[in-house]
């Protein structure tokens, strides 16, 4: 089967058929973002945009018009008259990743954590029971879901809408880069959720200076695995 072929076969339900939304532009994005997250459409295989169209059910217009959203946030690069490559992550990537999250998740953190109520930290428990479930579960996207909800509560609570829409955006490619190796490492979304737990207990608390310092953690932890987990693929194919 050639590679523009490989799209047509295979894939879970997460790209199936569009069913006649009303925005098919946004809902063909939100498909094909999920694709490249959860690794059915792998990276630096060739697809076709028609066997992609044809997949979610829809017309080649809404499809094109997601890559080129998709290539603008940096998940596909398109090839002239061929279709579209989902792109690689490299150390140096990957670093800039998570030099820009430390700062947002650092900045998060110094402007919500004066804004907390009762209420929002009754969100943010309900959350990590979740995230709880789904690691038990070995769920690795539940988990990812779930963290994403802490994050971005605790982002809105910040009351800068221009701090949580690049939360969500940068969240996006974290959960992508990091989807395979939480994935595989059951432990690892254990050991994030236990960060997540301190992190609301330090908020709970009122300490600050304790929630900067858990998430920076957090965030290093992150870091390191992902860059580990590169190293050892790249040493596998050498």
């Amino acid at each position: 089967m050639s590679n523009q072929g490989a799209l047509v076969s295979g894939l879970t339900p997460a790209i199936s058929s569009i069913a006649k939304p009303i925005y098919l532009k946004e809902h063909a994005l939100h498909a094909v973002k999920e694709a490249i997250i959860t690794h059915q459409l792998k990276p630096n295989e060739l697809y076709s945009e028609s066997s992609l169209a044809q997949k979610l059910g829809v017309s080649r217009t809404p499809v094109r018009e997601a890559l080129i959203s998709l290539a603008s946030q940096g998940f596909v690069n398109t090839v002239r008259g061929r279709g579209f490559r989902v792109n690689v992550w490299d150390k140096k990537k990957v670093l800039e990743i998570y030099r820009f999250r430390k700062i947002l998740e650092l900045a998060t953190v110094k402007f919500a954590s004066p804004r907390m109520t009762a209420d929002v930290i009754a969100k943010l428990k309900e959350i990590h029971a979740e995230e709880l479930e789904a690691t038990e579960k070995r769920d690795a996207r539940a988990h990812q879901l779930a963290d994403r909800a802490i994050h971005l509560t605790l982002a809105a609570q910040a009351d800068n809408g221009y701090l949580l829409s690049s939360m969500a955006g940068m969240r996006d490619l974290v959960e992508w880069v990091g989807f395979e190796l939480i994935r595989q490492m059951p432990d690892l979304q254990q050991k994030y959720s236990n960060e997540h737990l301190e992190l609301i207990a330090a908020l709970e608390q009122g300490d600050h200076e304790l929630a900067e310092s858990v998430m920076s953690r957090h965030i290093d932890r992150g870091r390191v695995s992902v860059i580990t987990a590169l190293s050892e693929a790249g040493a596998r194919k050498g």
